[in-house]
């Protein structure tokens, strides 16, 4: 595994068929343990545990995952881009928070990746 994860990848052949917007979140948090992606502390877990819309997240400080792309209905195995940031405290803003993004992944017909920082992608082009 290199430093950043992007040579990892994460699929579960019991959900790749199922896939799909409404569950691809749930799908990520199976990715848990040293080569996971998953931080099982996540305000999405709170949210799972306490029985709590995933809205709430937008006032709760802490580490969270949002689904950024959503390819509707059009087919159940296309591409989901997920963002995994920290919700920090932002007085100045009218939820009382901010977001920093740590990390973007990418599920791809049921696969997970680690998207690849933009430094990576250029410094890697620049070389060649």
């Amino acid at each position: 595994m290199d430093e950043e994860g992007s040579g990892v990848s994460f699929t579960d052949e019991r959900w790749r068929p199922i896939v799909h917007s409404s569950n691809v979140l749930d799908y990520l948090s199976l990715s848990v343990g040293p080569l996971g992606f998953y931080d099982n502390t996540c305000n999405n877990e709170v949210c799972k545990m306490q029985r709590l819309p995933l809205d709430r997240m937008v006032t709760t400080q802490g580490i969270e995952y949002v689904l950024l792309s959503d390819p509707a209905a059009s087919d159940a195995q296309s591409l989901y881009v997920i963002r995994k940031q920290n919700r920090l405290p932002d007085l100045s803003s009218p939820t009382g928070t901010k977001v920093e993004p740590l990390s973007s992944y990418y599920c791809l017909q049921g696969t997970f990746y680690q998207c690849p920082r933009l430094y990576s992608v250029i410094s890697s082009r620049t070389l060649r």
